[in-house]
This record gives C-alpha cells, structure tokens and sequence, in this order.
C-alpha cells in the first residue's frame, strides 16, 4: 500500500510534484483498482464503516488538494476519526474549532486582516483561527504553500449574488431606518416615467414610508414632473400638501444658458464646426469671449452639482457670479462722458488678445455686452428672491447680521411666510391636513432664537445646526423653529447626486455586463451608494440574512 499521493500541479512546464501528505492527511491512502487504474481513499474512513457508499470508502480519482479539505469537514469522516483515535486528530479540532466560530465573521475578517502577510487565498479556511482560541497556526510552512496546487477552484454565481443581496439588504434597512425615524425627508427625481406616480405609491408602501413626512419633491423641471394638472409633483401634494417643489438647480442655469443664447440674435451664427471656414479676428474674438464668460458660468453649475448645496449657498454664489460677470463684462453706464462710466474688464482670454492686437475694446460687437446682460437677466428669473426656499434662507448663520440694531428687523418678513405656510391647515380632496406648525408660537421662537444664532456665525448651514441640536435644548425651548429648520436641512436642491448614480450604474452594468438582472444591478448600487465603511459594517447581521436564503440543493 502506498500511501504517498502524487497531486497534478498547475505548472505551465507540466511536471508534476510530489508531496508527502502524512502529517497533513495521514488518513489518506492510494491502492489500484480492478481496473489497475490508481485511485485514493481514507483509511478511517474504510476501517470506520467498510458498507459506505462514500467516495473515500468506495475510492475516488479525484486527485484534487480542495477535495481532500472537504472530506475534512464531512461528519462521517469526524467520526471516523474519533473512532480510529482515543480522540481527535490535530487537523479534526481544528475542522471542528473553525465550525464553532465561523458565526463570528467580525472576528475572522480581523484575524485574516491582521496576517494578511502570512496567508495566502488558497489556504485552507481551517488554519484561519481567530486569535482567541489560543491554537498556534504551524500546520502549513512556506514550502508547503509553494508546492500546493490550486488548478480547481469552486465557484458558484447564484451563491455570489445571494451574498450580494445579503449585503445589499443590511445597508438598505439601516437606510430605510433613518428615514423612517426622521421627521421629514425629501423625494428627488431625474428623468420621466410612464407610471411613476404608480411606482412611488408601491415604493412608499413596500419601503413603509410615512407621505406626511414627505416635505419637497424636486426634479429636473420636466412638465411630466411639475405639471399643474397632472404632474407627479402635484399628485403627490394630494398625499401631503405641504410638500413644496423645488426646480434643480444644475438645470436651471442649464436653461438660462440655453435662453441667453436665444435672446441674442449675434451668437445664433455663431459654431464652432465653422472654425476652419471662417477663421477671421470676429469669430476669434467670440471665440474668446465665450471662454471667458463661460468659464465664470462653468464654475458656477460645478458648485452647485456638489454632494449637498445649502439654500443661501445657492444665492451667495449667484450673486458672485452675477457681479463677476458685470464688473468683466457689462461694467457700469452707457455714456463715456458720464462720471460713472466704467469700462468692462473682459476676462484673460479676451484681455489678453486685444492687448496683443492693441484693439481698443469701444470697437468690440456690441453683442458682447448684450450678451452679458441677458445672461444675468436670465440667471436673476431662473433664481427669483421669492418663495419658501427663499424664505428659510434665514437660517444660515452666514446671513446673520453682526450688529446688534440690525438683528430687530432679521427675517421678520421671512419668518411669517414660513408661519403662513407651515402654521395654517390644508384641504386636498375633502380631507383635512392639520397644520405643521403653531404660526404665532413660531414667529415668538424666531425673534428669541435668532439671537442664539449670532453665536455660530462661523459654521457653516449643516454643521452650525448639527451642532445646535446635539449639545444644546435648542429642540425643547423652540420646538416649531426646529420643525421648520429641520424641513430647510432636506431641500434636494441639485441633483448632482443622481448623476453620479447614473454614472456608478453605467460603470456595474456594462456591455459585457449587459444581462445582469435589475435586482442585483440594484443590489450594487446600494453598496457603493450607501455602504458604511468596513469596519462599520455590521457582518453577522448580513450572515444571518444570507442564513435565511433557500438552500440552493433545494432550489
């Protein structure tokens, strides 16, 4: 009997090695069958129970490391052991070691962190102990690894994808629980649909959100979205009619670009697929006052794609860019005479290149100015200084007065437009919508807050307020100020975040990709959108969940 086993190596030059296998597998044994074909079989195993059907009892030809690791793990083969032994082999403990702890996932994930210089991916999961259970891991030496063989591998999609939507699942629920237990949240929406109003009413049920808690819908302005009749936005204010709408931002200056080019008749004859046709000074000098004007837009519409944009974020930067592109290139007067006239300073490109040429810039198209205006024009009605969101600018401690004599007067026209919104009852369809805030209580807590607010006049929106409503009974003494200040933390004011989703499911769902199922397209966007860090992330949890999924030898 020789009990020396010779296992196919993965080597290009197709030598085979040999390795002595006793201290490892010393129940392992290889005999030649009727067929005078070499196969091998455990000795425990045979001696244990000889009528077994089982492949090491019967003999197999598998000549493959992975499945000698899984007969390891076989309860036949553990009670072999303990039969052929007063009591178990080093290498069943530790079979029996790593089934007591494998539950703890947390504690393995740390373990194969903390020797990730040691451990290799085709080391057998038995030698992966946690350091708790005080066993020295001596069972394989570097000479081992080297000559181990990894030609077969075991993979199975269907278990990947239900560790997928494991995973998936714990994120989304820690999500869908801090939606659910905050007061108020927002709904975003980017592009149309046929039945949306459908899908969000199965959403909302599915996902057990509360609509009272509903506070603003924002999309890319689309008349399937914002409709008067029959817009998502005013269907879903027959669920909460206090829901408000607000217009994307990026979107809006993307159609006051597209406005300004309409209002000036100049510019319609002007592309740049004629730059080898027509390459005379005008079309340059366009040419380089479209790149600086459109430099200080461009900066703009970057600004307001970030991850969060606060409501007096929107009109600060607006504001800077209006006055930027007046000072370059609208300056101030008409006549030259006038003690007022300034003259425009353009913008590098253009500057430069008129000094260059020692062009005087009155010989400039008149165009250009014309241009400038209707762009601020267009800016200023596409972000008019009116309504709620403009209201809850209040509350941004950037737009707090210093002076004690200004502070009288702060937002008291705000803060009642807030109040007439916010503070009376609201009729949809015959049902009655009790009021979110008491009005008058609500303008009293204003004129004794604002004065609190003075104190944090150097935090910005988000973490001014955040800081308020940890360390302070800021909640407590003025409950209907934070209702409303809560609802001016959740305006979706841009859809920049959408985008990148869009981005992220064009980079999982690819061409080779292009059959993956909505589920597990869904189940990847979760993780990448919404999932902790690792050291955050709970695994037994997910373990659990993945537990609970039907066996697929049942499936």
């Amino acid at each position: 009997m020789d009990k020396y086993i010779t296992l196919a190596s993965g080597s290009t030059s197709g030598q085979k090695r040999k390795e002595t296998l006793q201290q490892k597998y010393p129940w392992i044994a290889r005999r030649i069958d009727s067929n005078n074909e070499p196969e091998m079989y455990c000795i425990w195993c045979t001696d244990y129970n000889k009528n077994s059907m089982g492949a090491f009892v019967v003999g197999t030809k598998k000549f493959k490391k992975d499945y000698l690791d899984t007969h390891l793990t076989t309860k036949e083969h553990q009670k072999a052991a303990y039969a052929h032994t007063s009591q178990p082999s080093d290498q069943t403990k530790l079979v029996h070691l790593a089934i007591d702890t494998f539950s703890n996932i947390i504690e393995l994930l740390d373990l194969q962190e903390k020797n990730k210089t040691e451990l290799v991916f085709d080391q057998p999961p038995i030698t992966l102990l946690p350091s708790s259970i005080g066993l020295k891991r001596n069972l394989i030496t570097s000479n081992d690894l080297e000559n181990q063989t990894n030609y077969s591998t075991y993979k199975n999609p269907m278990a990947g994808a239900e560790f997928l939507h494991a995973i998936a699942t714990v994120i989304e629920e820690s999500v869908l629980k801090e939606v659910r237990k905050s007061p108020s949240w927002s709904l975003l929406i980017d592009e149309n649909a046929n039945a949306i109003m459908n899908n969000l009413n199965n959403f909302f049920i599915a996902k057990m959100l509360n609509t009272d808690n509903l506070m603003h819908f924002s999309s890319d302005g689309a008349s399937v979205m914002l409709g008067k009749k029959n817009g998502v936005s005013t269907k879903l204010q027959t669920l909460n009619p206090f829901l408000t709408n607000c217009h994307c931002i990026a979107h809006r200056l993307n159609l006051a670009g597209k406005d300004v080019a309409k209002d000036v008749p100049y510019f319609e004859d002007y592309e740049a697929q004629r730059l080898y046709e027509d390459i005379d000074l005008e079309f340059i000098l366009v040419t380089k006052f479209l790149a600086d004007i459109l430099f200080t837009f461009s900066n703009l519409i970057k600004i307001f794609q970030s991850d969060y944009v606060a409501l007096s974020d929107v009109h600060i930067q607006l504001n800077a860019a209006i006055d930027s592109i007046t000072t370059e290139f609208i300056g101030n007067g008409d006549d030259p005479d006038d003690i007022d006239y300034i003259l425009p300073t353009f913008g590098n490109h253009l500057r430069n290149y008129i000094f260059e040429l020692n062009i005087e810039p009155d010989v400039l198209p008149i165009a250009f100015k014309e241009f400038a205006i209707a762009l601020v024009n267009n800016l200023c009605l596409r972000f008019p200084d009116t309504g709620i969101y403009n209201a809850m600018k209040i509350f941004d401690f950037t737009q707090v007065p210093i002076k004690s004599n200004a502070m009288a007067l702060y937002g008291e026209h705000e803060i009642k437009i807030l109040g007439d919104f916010y503070g009376s009852s609201k009729y949809q369809n015959g049902q009655a919508f009790p009021a979110k805030v008491n009005k008058t209580r609500l303008i009293q807590e204003w004129r004794e807050a604002k004065l609190f607010l003075k104190n944090y006049h150097d935090f910005d929106f988000i973490d001014g307020w955040r800081r308020i409503f940890t360390n302070s009974q800021f909640s407590t003494l003025y409950p209907n100020l934070s209702e409303v200040v809560n609802y001016s933390l959740i305006v979706p004011l841009s859809n920049g975040n959408v985008k990148r989703i869009f981005s992220h499911q064009n980079l999982i769902k690819t061409k080779v990709r292009n059959k993956m199922k909505l589920k597990t397209l869904n189940s990847h966007l979760m993780i990448v959108m919404n999932g902790p860090e690792l050291k955050n992330f709970d695994f037994e949890k997910a373990f659990d969940i993945w537990q609970r999924f039907l066996r697929r030898i049942n499936k």
